[in-house]
């Protein structure tokens, strides 16, 4: 049994009493350690958007910090709580983020303790990639002898861009019509385009002159 007081005072120490606690305090006079500042963000830039589902989050470095705490959350629901990262950036995983609006913050831990977050949050907007249609352009010539050729080949769902040449244009095959696409346009001498997008399923579309005599077809393709 020693006398706290006594042994503290020749150490050098102020000794403090809380009665209402009854918690008796040393004090050596040392300079106290703080939490680390808040870490600053980034990228990617608040505000953000894009179709990176798979975004680098980044901060800088602050005085005292040991390991740094990386938190996403839709909403108000998190979906992403990572600790213990030593690196200034985190990659977010695959399959974790779909399309729309994430918050993020990032705390920083270090012998005196942890930062506080970020006082307004970053925010970054995931985007699913706009799908372009395939694009294709085919061609044919108008002879007195029919179509050349008779049998073109498209690809399913395409923006299909159709040259026709009327090289010799009869009184038969002035005008060439596509029933199923609602197709019916008069026919030139010279270059004339059509353009339609071709059906959702493969199959085959007939089109013929505007008298049903000279015929072809479009095989559309998977």
């Amino acid at each position: 049994m020693l006398p706290v007081r006594f042994v503290a005072e020749q150490l050098g120490a102020t000794v403090g009493w809380a009665p209402v606690t009854q918690t008796v305090t040393l004090d050596f006079g040392g300079t106290p350690v703080l939490p680390p500042a808040a870490p600053v963000l980034t990228a990617p830039g608040d505000g953000s958007s894009s179709t990176d589902k798979t975004p680098s989050l980044g901060w800088n470095a602050v005085d005292g910090a040991a390991t740094y705490r990386v938190v996403i959350r839709r909403g108000t629901d998190a979906v992403l709580d990572k600790s213990g990262l030593t690196a200034l950036w985190f990659t977010v995983p695959a399959g974790l983020l779909t399309a729309g609006t994430y918050s993020w913050t990032v705390t920083a831990t270090g012998p005196g303790g942890t930062s506080p977050a970020q006082t307004r949050p970053f925010v970054f907007t995931v985007k699913d990639p706009v799908i372009q249609p395939l694009a294709q352009t085919v061609e044919m010539h108008v002879k007195y002898s029919g179509w050349d050729p008779a049998t073109i080949h498209i690809k399913v769902g395409a923006r299909i861009t159709w040259n026709i040449w009327g090289d010799e244009i009869s009184s038969c095959t002035n005008r060439i019509v596509v029933p199923s696409l609602s197709i019916s346009q008069t026919l030139t001498s010279g270059k004339n385009v059509i353009t339609f997008t071709a059906p959702s399923a493969a199959g085959t579309v007939p089109f013929s002159c505007w008298m049903g005599m000279v015929r072809g077809q479009f095989i559309v393709d998977p």
